[in-house]
């Protein structure tokens, strides 16, 4: 302790100085409580759109990982993020044709090419001139629709119809044409 410091029950007379003008700053109002802090602090937690945001939030999360979006979280955002909405929406179509085309590949060599394609066009049209990321989605959207087609990808791999697939497009017409009989033409 310095010489000439006095020292209040709350700290030095320095300390005491500005608790009191930060009192006379609040002009006279009430004391903020611990109840008070509560009380607020639960008011902040019960807040609809408090709530609201966060799970708009959550959802884009799952969207950037690249997740498929459950009904209720599609209604969500359909309610309180229209935008992220059509996002989702482009993003579900977009995986769904992703799906058909790699469950109409004649072999594995084929399903690599799909995805690799794929792949590139997106990331072209993510990083693409600015009147073409708004039509896409955004740049925002471009990991999002990434993410969407390598989950699709993945599943995919995953399943009987993939593995049963011959390796090479070469490998499949010549399967092809030991399953076919001979057609003469006339």
């Amino acid at each position: 302790m310095a010489v000439g410091q006095v020292i209040f029950p709350a700290g030095t007379i320095n300390q005491h100085i500005n608790k009191m003008s930060l009192e006379k700053q609040w002009g006279g109002k009430k004391n903020i409580t611990d109840k008070d802090r509560l009380d607020h602090w639960l008011a902040e937690l019960n807040d609809p759109a408090r709530k609201a945001r966060e799970q708009t939030s959550g959802i884009a999360a799952r969207m950037q990982t690249g997740k498929k979006l459950s009904p209720s979280e599609l209604e969500h955002l359909r309610l309180h993020a229209p935008e992220l909405y059509s996002q989702a929406r482009r993003i579900i179509e977009e995986r769904a044709a992703y799906e058909k085309k790699l469950r109409n590949a004649r072999s594995k060599e084929e399903v690599r090419a799909i995805h690799a394609g794929s792949i590139v066009t997106v990331a072209s049209g993510a990083l693409g001139p600015a009147n073409e990321t708004a039509a896409s989605g955004g740049e925002d959207m471009g990991l999002a629709r990434v993410s969407a087609l390598s989950e699709a990808h993945r599943d995919f791999t995953g399943t009987r119809p993939y593995a049963v697939l011959p390796e090479t497009r070469r490998e499949s017409e010549k399967r092809a044409n030991r399953i076919r009989p001979f057609v003469r033409r006339g």
